[in-house]
């Protein structure tokens, strides 16, 4: 059979449950006391008989929990004694699940190959099955799917202490209102190519195509945003902007696909304008794409208050740093900061909504770092987050957007005395069944500190 080894801690038991069904779901017999009878096999009190007499590969959980457990360390030691007598190749294997370096780890598996699952758990897994293909490791046919089936079914609802107790949960869907009912095609008196760049530099959402500007800017305001920009306005045509996005325009031939991404560019421009009025700043996406982030220092202490989905119960406003400077595990400051940044999205059904997506962007002194350091920082930094931060520092965003003349809401600017309004309070449902843990409690002030490890960092930037 595969032993798997690992530190009783929420962490590596959820790594170590996952593994193990997954395993056994392919037909390796696997034990470890997550499972324990998965497959009828027999649970093993006398751990050192199981290594030693049944054992075919002796997999250990890494994590900075089971580097240092007793323990563990006691299984390891017997491993490496029967590995030893029976001069057994890569018997054992560390599975790395967190951030823990290769100078920490404990030199009881100093000349052992770690298989990295820190930087995901399927490519990791993969890597794996390969090695135990190699190795020819037996499958037991007790061990399949329906076995695995009928062990979540009779365990895992009691594991996860699931209860019939409704549950709210949040989405990253804000509800779009008042959308503009009047949409505008504007002709030139010396038409345009279709050629170049969609957007023109005119302050106003718009979008050039079949030799004319769409906007939700009306003929007087275009007129004259034009003539500032050394143009003529020639004709302007009114249509309904629902009608448009639903059959497309016929005189134009232009299919309602073409519309509604019309419509949607335009809707966009919007959002992204208030974010700029707001004083954020861009930063390019791959595939033409942008995201704002916050600047360090431009609100006081980096911290925006939010409204959050279940109230308090001391009734106070909680917080969430938007900017922050991760530390090294040894308290002293990183020399970069991370910076909170999102992104729009539209979709139209089942009713118009405006979909948040998450960013972060790394700076260090007032510059952004090149694309591919960002990427080497994000994965170090941000798989250390939890869902409920990034959906507390959405919610500060949105927050921090909101319109002072609108309750509860961001406006769009589409032109003069033209717009529409975004929700700062996401869609939610009521979910039927909740899940007996201890991690809906919503900091009412984050001053926690971001710790970054900073030799994973070094290694993958050298890489990169």
């Amino acid at each position: 059979m595969i032993f798997l080894s690992h530190a009783n801690v929420a962490k590596d038991n959820e790594f170590t449950r996952w593994i193990a069904l997954r395993l056994a779901a392919l037909g390796y017999p696997v034990w470890c006391d997550q499972t324990q009878l998965l497959g009828g096999e027999k649970f093993w009190t006398d751990i050192e008989t199981a290594i030693r007499d049944r054992t075919t590969k002796f997999l250990m959980v890494l994590s900075r929990h089971s580097n240092e457990r007793d323990s563990v360390m006691d299984e390891i030691a017997v491993a490496k004694r029967v590995a030893k007598e029976k001069a057994l190749t890569d018997f054992i294997i560390p599975l790395r699940i967190d951030d823990l370096s290769n100078t920490e780890i404990t030199i009881e598996l100093a000349r052992a190959t770690v298989v990295e699952f820190s930087s995901g758990w399927a490519p990791a897994f993969a890597q794996l099955l390969k090695k135990l293909e190699r190795d020819q490791i037996p499958k037991d046919e007790r061990f399949s799917p329906g076995a695995v089936a009928e062990w979540w079914r009779a365990n895992e609802r009691q594991l996860m202490d699931v209860s019939e107790t409704p549950e709210p949960c949040a989405s990253n869907w804000f509800a779009i209102g008042d959308l503009p009912e009047r949409l505008f095609l504007h002709s030139l008196a010396d038409p345009l190519e279709d050629k170049g760049a969609r957007e023109l530099p005119l302050g106003v959402p718009n979008y050039r195509e079949k030799g004319g500007i769409f906007s939700f800017e009306r003929k007087a305001g275009m007129a004259r945003l034009l003539k500032e920009a050394g143009m003529e306005l020639a004709e302007t045509q009114d249509m309904d902007r629902a009608e448009f996005q639903r059959s497309g325009h016929k005189g134009l031939r232009m299919d309602k696909k073409e519309a509604r991404n019309i419509v949607t560019s335009l809707v966009k421009q919007a959002w992204q304008a208030r974010c700029l009025a707001a004083g954020l700043r861009e930063y390019e996406l791959s595939g033409d794409q942008r995201c704002y982030w916050f600047p360090q220092g431009f609100v006081k202490d980096d911290k925006v208050s939010f409204r959050p989905i279940v109230p308090l119960p001391s009734g106070r406003t909680p917080h969430r740093r938007l900017v922050a400077r991760p530390t090294k595990r040894d308290g002293t400051p990183q020399k970069r900061l991370w910076h909170f940044a999102t992104q729009a999205k539209v979709i139209w059904w089942p009713r118009p909504i405006l979909t948040i997506r998450s960013h972060v962007v790394f700076t260090e002194a007032g510059e952004l770092l090149p694309s591919d350091k960002q990427h080497s920082a994000r994965r170090s930094l941000c798989k250390q987050w939890y869902n409920d931060k990034w959906l507390d520092c959405m919610l500060a965003v949105m927050s921090f957007l909101h319109d002072p003349a609108y309750q509860g809401l961001i406006s769009g600017p589409c032109g003069d005395d033209v717009g529409y309004t975004v929700s700062t309070h996401p869609l939610t449902f009521l979910s039927p069944i909740s899940f007996g843990r201890d991690d809906t409690d919503i900091p009412e002030d984050d001053e926690s500190e971001e710790h970054w490890p900073e030799d994973e960092l070094d290694e993958e930037e050298i890489e990169s």
